[in-house]
Formats: structure tokens, C-alpha cells, sequence
């Protein structure tokens, strides 16, 4: 199956979930995201990862209130301003840290009004930067289209996802108890790593420009 196919799947099977845990397949994503804007930040003295944190705390709150939760610590505004400019950064984790602020301004804006097409657009930002990383291990760090990394089962794309596939698969067996739920995708978090993934650094023996 295309990756395409793939993504279009994975947009089908939300429509089984409802608003909250459509909302928690987001947060596993923003949890993987997060860390690649901190990369980026420490690359590049970009400021913002307060914001990020910010969002990222916003989101927690929600998935632990007893009812829902609007007032955040950031709002979607404040989130936007934080986003890189492209032109004024050269690093390899510079997309994907545009990316983790889309996804962390999409699932703000989904606490405000909850849309799937907003978590659509969450599961396209982080299939963008695993698309971009990866064309870039191709160009600059002189990985071949055969390399592991690059394709079949564990390269990065595929992975990525295993892991929406198998996240939408734990949601849907999953409590709708809220603080239940909160506790459960913490630990799904904890328990395969989210937060250490392997495009947070190049691999072993490549230099990226």
C-alpha cells in the first residue's frame, strides 16, 4: 500500500473514534513532535520552546479535566508567533520544527472547536517532516534510496506510521474516563519512548548540512 493510502486510512479510522480520543491521537503525535523542535532550538538559538511547552501543557491539562478545560497556558496566536522562518535557518530540523508548532496550534485550536480535519492536518505535518528528513538524508548525508532508514519496514516513514496505526488501535479499546485515558497514553508514551525517537539525531557516521 502507498503512503498515500496509508495517510488516507489513517484519516478514515478517525472517524471511529470520538472528539477526546481523536484529541489523544493528536498528543501522541504533538509528543513526538516536541522534541525536534527542541533540537532545533538548541541548534539554532531559535527562541520559542516556553510556547511549545506552553501548548504542550495546555494540551495535558485538557485530556486530564474532569470536564472540558478551554483556558490554556498559551493561545493559538502566541503558538503561530513562535514558528521559524525557513529563510532564516539552514538546519536539517528546521521543517520539522515548523511542523511541531503546526501540530501543537492545531490541537489548541481543537480544544477551542473540536474538528477532525484539524487532527488530518496534525497527521500531515508529521508525515511532512519525516518526508522532508528523510529527502534530506538522501541529498546531504548521502544515505542510497535502499538504506534502511530510507525504505521498506524500518525506514523512517514506515515506522512513523506503525506508530499512528497502532496508537489509533490503542484509542479505540481505550477508556473515555478522562483521567483514565490521561494516565493510559502517558504511559504508551513512557513505555515505547515517543520523546527519543530516531529522527531527533542523524544516524550513526552521517554528517547533514
Amino acid at each position: 500500500m502507498s503512503v498515500d493510502a496509508q495517510i488516507e486510512s489513517l484519516v478514515d479510522a478517525l472517524e471511529d473514534l470520538n472528539h477526546l480520543h481523536q484529541f489523544a491521537f493528536g498528543l501522541c503525535i504533538l509528543e513526538r513532535a516536541v522534541p525536534l523542535f527542541f533540537e532545533f532550538a538548541a541548534e539554532s538559538g531559535h527562541r520559542g520552546s516556553g510556547e511549545v511547552l506552553a501548548a504542550l501543557a495546555s494540551c495535558w491539562r485538557y485530556l486530564e479535566a474532569e470536564v472540558d478545560s478551554k483556558p490554556g497556558f498559551v493561545s493559538v496566536n502566541e503558538c503561530e508567533k513562535v514558528a521559524p522562518d525557513s529563510e532564516d535557518y539552514g538546519t536539517v530540523h528546521t521543517p520539522a520544527a515548523m511542523d511541531a508548532v503546526d501540530i501543537a496550534c492545531n490541537l489548541l485550536e481543537f480544544i477551542q472547536k473540536p474538528e477532525k480535519r484539524l487532527i488530518e492536518a496534525t497527521i500531515n505535518a508529521q508525515i511532512d517532516t519525516i518526508d522532508l528528513f528523510t529527502q534530506r538524508l538522501g541529498f546531504s548525508g548521502g544515505i542510497s534510496e535502499d538504506h534502511p532508514l530510507m525504505s521498506g519496514e524500518s525506514s523512517l516513514m514506515s515506522e512513523e506510521i506503525a506508530r499512528m496505526q497502532d496508537d489509533l488501535s490503542f484509542l479505540s479499546d481505550e477508556a473515555s474516563d478522562r483521567p483514565l485515558l490521561a494516565a493510559q497514553v502517558a504511559r504508551r508514551i513512557l513505555d515505547l519512548n515517543y520523546r527519543d525517537l530516531r529522527i531527533i539525531r542523524a544516524p550513526a557516521g552521517v554528517v547533514m548540512s
